[in-house]
């Protein structure tokens, strides 16, 4: 297996309070993910896994790279008025709520994914968990304290809009809070 180099740096390292991007490299890194989102809903493919981790950024582009757990939906979904894939697989941290519950994924399951990601490269933190209240360490129940922190709280919480950037730009937390609508329904399209 012969891979292409790949430059850059994982946008998680970008996605804390102490290290954020300045605002427009933000905003234009979330365009073009959304163009990437767009294309693979043309494709009928539903990434599931759209997180920091998974773009790696050169300091002039961003580019989607893991496509692990992308599953097509089957011919038998395609014309469902919502179309779906059934899985287990995502990272709990960017788990949309339709997940959560019902391990289903929608198109726009992607766009609450992207909502997180453009929530933790703005703000450094994810938009429902209260870290304060959950101090959870890696180990062999690792998987279970990630749901616990992020899954659960990404079903039953509002959005923290108290960074000082959404101070500033109110229509970018208008934004966001309807990429991370808990119906999949009411999210808008990616572009």
């Amino acid at each position: 297996l012969i891979l292409d180099y790949m430059a850059g740096i994982p946008l998680d390292k970008f996605a804390h309070h102490y290290n954020l991007l300045p605002f427009a490299k933000t905003i234009e890194i979330i365009e073009t993910l959304a163009r990437v989102i767009e294309y693979l809903h043309s494709q009928n493919i539903i990434s599931m896994d759209m997180k920091d981790k998974n773009v790696m950024w050169d300091g002039k582009k961003a580019t989607y790279f893991d496509f692990g757990v992308s599953q097509i939906i089957i011919p038998e979904r395609i014309n469902l008025v919502e179309p779906f894939i059934t899985s287990l697989l995502t990272t709990p941290e960017y788990s949309a709520p339709e997940m959560a519950l019902t391990f289903t994924a929608y198109k726009r399951t992607d766009i609450f994914q992207l909502g997180i990601l453009f929530y933790r490269l703005l703000a450094g933190k994810n938009p429902f968990a209260r870290y304060d209240l959950y101090d959870f360490q890696e180990g062999d129940d690792y998987r279970e304290s990630e749901i616990i922190k992020f899954s659960l709280p990404a079903i039953f919480n509002d959005i923290d809009g108290t960074p000082e950037v959404f101070a500033k730009y109110p229509e970018i937390l208008r934004l966001i809070s309807e990429m991370l609508e808990k119906d999949f329904r009411k999210r808008p399209e990616p572009w």
